[in-house]
């Protein structure tokens, strides 16, 4: 709860849970001090997630600093909802597949060793989440309420106006 900012210290934050049954978005939170995948630790760590999204057909993520800490949240707004529980499978299934055949082009590739995404709480998170049935959705900080946090714009650093974001959010959603 300390994490979400949803106990009764300050400061608080805005946490939100995936739609049980549709979502426009989908998010993988990225640890700076524990994940392989955030650039801090590792050149060209953040490239390789990337990539493997665009394979997913998830290609424009708004980037955001989730925290002091200097995490990272790789937000995708999508065009359309889809259905909730197959997103996440989905993206799950294909973040740690060794293989992948790119709907778009049929082209088939293989991954091994630090090619592979494992999804682990503190260290790299997706959500929607893969959940079990009767269960909720996790619930994840959204990184735009100041306090160290917001969007990165190329050019211009860190962000923390919120009338910035739904302009954003649309062009984003349009190539997702």
């Amino acid at each position: 709860k300390h994490h979400l900012g949803l106990s009764a210290e300050y400061p608080s934050y805005l946490a939100i849970r995936p739609n049980r049954l549709q979502t426009s978005w989908i998010a993988l939170d990225i640890d700076q001090a524990r994940s392989k995948h955030h650039p801090d630790r590792a050149e060209g760590a953040l490239e390789q997630l990337l990539k493997r999204c665009q394979l997913l057909g998830l290609k424009s993520p708004l980037i955001f600093r989730s925290s002091h800490s200097n995490g990272i949240h790789l937000w995708f707004p999508l065009l359309a909802p889809v259905d909730t529980f197959k997103a996440a499978c989905t993206v799950q299934n294909n973040l740690q597949a060794e293989v992948i055949e790119c709907g778009e082009t049929g082209d088939i590739y293989n991954f091994a060793g630090d090619e592979l995404f494992k999804l682990f709480p503190g260290e790299l998170e997706m959500f929607p989440n893969v959940k079990s049935y009767g269960s909720d959705y996790q619930l994840i900080r959204l990184p735009f309420t100041g306090q160290g946090n917001g969007l990165f714009l190329e050019g211009f650093g860190l962000v923390d106006e919120p009338g910035v974001l739904p302009s954003l959010w649309s062009q984003a959603a349009s190539q997702n």
